[in-house]
């Protein structure tokens, strides 16, 4: 069960991009996800082609250290853009703090254990996506946005997918260290990564196709 919903998950990774092609040009101001439309793409592509069907691989640890590196500037780019009415201090400060503790990290931890090394990377990331959410549906309540134009913002659909996929995950990933030390079948919990991702991948799908073209 859990490998057929990873090749879903997978596989669903490349959907937001062929709908990107199919409708072609959008919006001026959803042009920002583009990064991440990209960034999902490359690691299906990655994980459901090239893993599958070659024997070219990357390292486990330099695999995730690039994603979440990448992953961290697409979601940095796509919420700056987003969000009004904040300081640039704000986007800059976790701009610093992501690049220190990516660099620190490495520096302090090496590579030995790749997964507590990702696990502290990704820190940031997701404490930026949680908080920046929180502030782009309070920028909507303060508009007196209403639900049913929530429903018909594809922006709406992408920052719902990864708020979840960020507040889902974080919990695992931190006892994940422990699980793997503690001799436990760390793939019996990765299940909740794999719906977490599909839900996430789910929710780009929609995202993206409620895109409108200029």
């Amino acid at each position: 069960m859990n490998t057929f919903l990873l090749y879903i998950t997978c596989y669903l990774g490349f959907i937001p991009f062929i709908i990107l092609i199919y409708k072609g040009n959008f919006q001026k101001n959803h042009k920002y996800l583009l990064p991440y439309i990209i960034l999902t793409a490359i690691a299906s592509f990655y994980e459901g082609v090239v893993l599958e069907f070659t024997n070219f691989r990357i390292h486990t640890t330099y695999y995730f250290l690039i994603y979440n590196f990448l992953d961290f500037f697409c979601t940095y780019i796509y919420y700056k853009k987003i969000i009004e009415k904040i300081s640039n201090l704000y986007f800059y400060s976790f701009l610093l703090i992501f690049l220190s503790n990516f660099f620190l990290t490495i520096l302090i931890q090496g590579f030995e254990n790749g997964l507590l090394l990702n696990t502290i990377i990704t820190l940031p990331t997701t404490l930026f996506v949680l908080i920046s959410s929180i502030l782009w549906f309070k920028q909507q309540f303060e508009e007196n946005i209403t639900d049913h134009f929530l429903f018909s913002n594809p922006i709406f659909f992408i920052v719902t997918g990864l708020f979840f996929y960020q507040s889902s995950t974080f919990i695992l990933f931190l006892l994940s260290d422990y699980i793997f030390k503690s001799n436990l079948n760390l793939q019996d919990f990765w299940i909740i990564n794999i719906l977490a991702c599909l839900i996430l991948r789910l929710l780009l799908i929609i995202s993206t196709w409620k895109l409108k073209k200029v």
